[in-house]
């Protein structure tokens, strides 16, 4: 479903979008979609866009491994090959999440207060890896 979204807004939004009527009317629907105002998902409290969910997800997901990263038990065989594959599959998910705000931001819609909360997101990491690194660029 994420790689729908990326392919969706890269050939709608993107910097490289597709030129031609339907894109036009499917690009105007789908810059609706990234300024509506939906539930972030802490109780319907918070709204955001659609950047500010993919930044929250971003940062559930980093806390996911950060706690992960500190088994409390050495584990082998399939016990160990399950752990590196959550690991991995988190991790897999991050990405596309980084790719579609890159294709987001590229294309102007993210605005100065999603920079602000990207900011406060950098500055609470304690090492570079590539989804920093994919935030920071």
């Amino acid at each position: 479903m994420l790689d729908f979204l990326h392919e969706l807004l890269r050939l709608t939004v993107g910097p490289q979008a597709e030129a031609g009527e339907a894109f036009v009317v499917l690009s105007d629907k789908v810059v609706g979609l990234l300024q509506r105002k939906t539930s972030l998902g802490e109780g319907g409290r918070v709204e955001g866009s659609l950047v500010d969910l993919l930044l929250s997800q971003t940062e559930v997901l980093q806390s996911r491994l950060d706690t992960m990263a500190r088994p409390s038990h050495r584990m082998v065989g399939a016990e160990y090959d399950l752990y590196e594959y959550r690991i991995q599959s988190i991790r897999s998910h991050q990405e596309k999440l980084v790719s579609i705000l890159a294709t987001v931001a590229l294309s102007g819609y993210i605005g100065r207060g999603h920079i602000v909360r990207l900011v406060k997101i950098l500055r609470k990491t304690d090492k570079l890896d590539s989804i920093v690194a994919g935030l920071y660029a």
